[in-house]
């Protein structure tokens, strides 16, 4: 399903289909450098939010993204 949704370098999680929703858990993919200073491999992770993204319906129902982004800092910055 991850491969309709045209979505590359995330990763599917998990789905839950309801009566009226369709809800994805996507991963987010790791930055490679820094888009301060443009340093690479120099992070440091501090914890992780859900972000609730509204896509276009399947099927007639409801489709919400869950985006788990991973919140990283800047050793270099």
């Amino acid at each position: 399903m991850i491969n309709s949704l045209s979505l590359p370098g995330y990763q599917l999680v998990d789905s839950d289909e309801q009566n009226e929703d369709i809800h994805f858990r996507l991963e987010a993919p790791t930055p490679v450098a820094c888009e301060g200073c443009g340093v690479q491999g120099e992070f440091v992770r501090f914890g992780k939010r859900d972000v609730p993204y509204r896509d276009l319906p399947i099927h007639g129902k409801r489709v919400t993204l869950w985006v788990v982004r991973r919140r990283y800092t800047c050793r270099a910055c």
